[in-house]
């Protein structure tokens, strides 16, 4: 019946579905409303309803009134933006000024090796991306740019040389279906494939002088999750240790 995720619903006093509905946003999330009325003998659902034609924001905990021709919601939007600020002597934070000047949403990872660039993910054309921007300049460089599809959980090398990032599954992303944990420089260079496995989480990696990287995954009957060692170049390592999974997750961006 719904296609797309919901952002929250309600039953209406005259049997309808009231829902909203996630839709495609090139900066963020944008929310409809619908409706479906469902029957109350059967449960079977009739052919579903937009009621609304809204963008750059969205709706939930919903509620209403007894005669069911009046609907309150909460309405919500947000942004993320980067910024850079001074320590003082590690005591205080000063001269905070922002960084990125977009209005999509974007979160800092890591300064490049030369500190003198952040790196950091942003909701840029309808995708996820990972971009650097150097400090004093307005307009950030893509280290992502030839990716199709969003990414996830971008991390910086312990020698901070490279960024490591996951591309979620084709399709459903079914317990079937691989992720491609993949390698870019910060610099120039193409992306390129580092491991396929099932990927669970973002991967994490140590600080240097410490050259450990590590990822979790799910094991076939998806009753396990797996943490392992992997190397940038050489790919996947030892296994760290294992556990019972308590929940299913899909890696994903919201």
């Amino acid at each position: 019946m719904v296609s797309h995720p919901t952002s929250d619903w309600s039953w209406s006093p005259d049997g309808r579905l009231i829902y909203g509905l996630f839709d495609p946003d090139p900066v963020g999330e944008s929310c409809n409303f619908w409706a479906t009325r469902v029957d109350a003998t059967t449960a079977k659902p009739e052919r579903a309803k937009k009621l609304t034609n809204w963008a750059g924001f969205c709706m939930d905990d919903l509620s209403e009134t007894a005669d069911g021709k009046r609907l309150a919601f909460r309405k919500w939007s947000w942004q993320g933006s980067v910024y850079v600020a001074l320590q003082d002597g590690g005591t205080r934070i000063t001269s905070m000024r922002r960084l990125t000047l977009n209005d999509g949403r974007s979160f800092p990872g890591a300064w490049t090796p030369d500190s003198k660039a952040v790196v950091f993910e942003s909701y840029l054309d309808g995708r996820w991306r990972i971009l650097k921007q150097f400090l004093g300049q307005e307009t950030s460089e893509p280290i992502t740019a030839g990716d199709e599809r969003d990414i996830a959980g971008g991390r910086v090398s312990p020698n901070g040389a490279w960024i490591l990032y996951v591309l979620p599954p084709r399709g459903d992303g079914g317990s079937s279906s691989l992720s491609r944990l993949m390698r870019a420089r910060i610099g120039k260079g193409s992306p390129e494939l580092v491991l396929t496995a099932r990927v669970y989480s973002d991967p994490e990696c140590a600080h240097s002088p410490a050259t450990l990287c590590a990822f979790a995954e799910r094991s076939e009957n998806e009753k396990q999750l797996i943490f392992t060692a992997f190397d940038r170049i050489n790919g996947r390592g030892r296994e760290l240790l294992r556990g019972c999974a308590t929940y299913k997750w899909k890696l994903s961006r919201p």
